[in-house]
């Protein structure tokens, strides 16, 4: 299996790091308009420029369903999708909390068609929690090279999950 788990250390980033994490801080400190969980999914579309990135919630009698709440190609808003978590990324995300694959996902996930038909080629998710700790939902990011910066990124998910996962633990993401 080709995982990899991103983290950088406080001394690794760059001044254009420091200023996206400061920014990803003032984003996530100010009142979001609108949908929350929309909008905090265009705002990490835009400054990860990855190709697709979606929010969704566990579903399902036995949490085997993804529900997305938000789902982007760069900065165009899908349509909101339900799939199968079985046979996917996803699930190692739903499982282990953190999945990373920064090339060939679509060789470790062989009957996840839709990776297929995105063209997708690397993969980073992140689990969302509830208060006692349980996977709740997801945030995903699948693009066509690998997804650059790793550390970064994981540090700005750590940034926005606690925003997210209070929207979803207050069932506003419904």
């Amino acid at each position: 299996m080709r995982y990899e788990f991103a983290h950088k250390f406080s001394n690794d980033w760059s001044a254009e790091d420091l200023k996206l994490i400061h920014d990803t801080q003032a984003f996530i400190a100010s009142p979001i308009p609108g949908d929350p969980v929309t909008e905090i999914g265009r705002y990490l579309s835009k400054v990860t420029g990855v190709k697709y990135l979606l929010i969704g919630m566990f579903s399902g009698e036995e949490k085997n369903k993804v529900k997305t709440i938000c789902f982007f190609n760069k900065d165009q808003k899908l349509a909101n999708i339900t799939y199968n978590l079985r046979n996917t990324p996803c699930h190692q995300v739903y499982q282990e909390h953190v999945c990373y694959y920064p090339y060939g996902v679509q060789e470790e996930f062989p009957e996840d068609a839709d990776l297929v038909i995105m063209g997708v080629h690397s993969y980073l998710g992140t689990a969302l929690r509830d208060y006692a700790g349980e996977s709740i939902g997801l945030v995903v990011l699948l693009n066509d090279t690998t997804i650059e910066n790793p550390g970064l990124i994981d540090h700005l998910l750590s940034i926005v999950t606690p925003a997210l996962e209070e929207q979803f633990t207050a069932g506003l993401a419904a």
